[in-house]
């Protein structure tokens, strides 16, 4: 987390809040991230092809599997530059998630809001030292519910700091 790190942030922040810290995914997490994606993908296609036996309709199913393939990868790069245009803001009234490629998308929580905060590590992380911190809100009408479970509303991902970015978010909440 820095402070310079802005990208016209100013024009999604209110100007009663004071920024404290700017921060930003690692950048070896996204291409990881980006490229774990794109090998499993492949093989998933790749054996899907395999498996329905390639020999007898070569032309058909290679206008598919490219077809598929082309989807694939405009999601994939759709979806990392999302990821490196995304920029996570503390304030003294609460984080803002900026996000988008063409349109940009604000998530705003209050500090006073905030439920519990939660530190996440999957196997990319691991693999690039990073981690996320996932912040919970208090109101149960909104808050969103997988399997039973409640999921964050916000997720700080790919960060090197994330330590210190629970340790803030923790240290503003008393």
């Amino acid at each position: 987390m820095n402070k310079g790190d802005n990208m016209h942030i100013e024009k999604y922040i209110p100007s009663n809040q004071t920024v404290l810290a700017v921060g930003r995914s690692d950048t070896a997490f996204g291409v990881v991230n980006f490229f774990m994606w794109g090998v499993i993908w492949l093989m998933v296609i790749g054996l899907g092809i395999w498996g329905i036996g390639v020999a007898d309709m070569w032309n058909v199913l290679a206008g598919w599997y490219f077809g598929i393939l082309g989807v694939f990868f405009v999601w994939l790069i759709y979806r990392f530059a999302r990821f490196k245009t995304t920029r996570y803001v503390m304030t003294n009234l609460g984080v803002y998630k900026i996000t988008g490629v063409l349109f940009k998308r604000v998530q705003y929580i209050r500090y006073d809001k905030i439920f519990r905060i939660k530190i996440i590590r999957g196997l990319i992380d691991i693999m690039c030292e990073t981690g996320a911190v996932g912040v919970f809100i208090k109101n149960p009408e909104t808050t969103k519910v997988k399997a039973g479970v409640a999921c964050p509303e916000l997720i700080i991902t790919g960060v090197h700091e994330y330590q210190q970015v629970y340790n803030f978010i923790i240290s503003k909440l008393k």
